[in-house]
């Protein structure tokens, strides 16, 4: 048995339709055991145990999945799709857990939005391994399918030791790994969304929201805690499209015991690379604005 909370849909070019997140400051750290790491999708995963070890408090998850279309489906049905959810209390047996949770129908405007989602996995050394498979049916109101998404098998192998992960105020994952004396960040993996102004190179397919996940590696800790700064990156050129990405990040943290928080910030600025008249200028600048989270280990 478990339960689900809807959290993020997005489509695949990257186009929010829908958000649920904390009110400002309300990232919360859930008490109990944190493992946290990457998917074989590359995405960040948080999950929080009780303290005993006896139940999944929560899993926080994105995925992807590759759709066919239905009967009802149409020439501009989307191909692909991806969300954001979590899992929740889910009963951990002699260091194993599984289960089937089914959610929906959902309405989302002309359309009935079903989802499914296997889980399994168990406790091995310092490490919880296992699996989620995430299926998604959309239909018309009449019945029809419209279109089937289904992610296959979404392994992880995440850590515990030295490990603090959680959702930020925007529900999504972040997941902070430091070393054993706890000055210095090792990696920090967290994923946001962020609202997009077009810019002057602006192209009819340019998106006014973005998904992204950052990391960030070897970030020296004080005696205080504390830990963050501004990071800037090289551009990041796409030959195939014309377009060079600039990232950046802002951190500011603070471990006190087994709690760390603070606030991140991310921004993309893409610019015209094609060579044609519009080049050097911006096509869109996307930010998460502050994002306050607060994480156990």
């Amino acid at each position: 048995m478990g339960r689900i909370a809807r959290c993020l849909a997005l489509v695949m070019s990257v186009t929010v339709c829908a958000i649920t997140a904390m009110p400002a400051g309300a990232a919360t750290a859930t008490k109990g055991v944190a493992y946290g790491g990457l998917t074989s999708q590359k995405s960040v995963l948080a999950v929080v145990l009780n303290p005993a070890g006896t139940v999944v408090k929560s899993i926080r998850f994105p995925w992807s999945a590759p759709c066919t279309p239905g009967p009802a489906g149409t020439a501009t049905t989307p191909g692909a799709t991806a969300w954001t959810d979590e899992l929740l209390t889910i009963p951990i047996k002699k260091g194993k857990f599984k289960a089937t949770i089914s959610a929906g129908p959902f309405t989302e405007g002309s359309v009935l939005q079903k989802f499914r989602y296997t889980v399994g996995g168990k406790r091995l050394g310092g490490y919880l391994v296992g699996s989620i498979r995430a299926t998604f049916t959309e239909s018309a109101l009449t019945g029809e399918v419209v279109r089937t998404c289904d992610s296959g098998a979404v392994t992880f192998k995440v850590k515990e030791k030295d490990v603090f992960a959680g959702p930020t105020a925007q529900t999504r994952p972040i997941v902070i790994a430091m070393n054993a004396t706890r000055r210095k960040v090792t990696r920090m993996d967290w994923e946001w969304s962020g609202a997009c102004t077009p810019g002057p190179a602006a192209r009819p397919d340019t998106d006014t929201e973005l998904l992204l996940r950052d990391f960030l590696t070897d970030l020296p800790v004080s005696a205080a805690g504390k830990f963050g700064g501004a990071f800037t990156f090289d551009p990041q050129v796409d030959a195939a499209s014309g377009i060079a990405a600039n990232y950046s990040n802002q951190v500011s943290a603070r471990r006190v015991g087994r709690i760390i928080k603070g606030t991140v910030r991310g921004t993309v600025v893409e610019v015209d690379a094609s060579g044609g008249p519009l080049h050097g200028q911006v096509i869109r600048s996307c930010t998460s604005g502050p994002v306050k989270f607060t994480i156990q280990d």
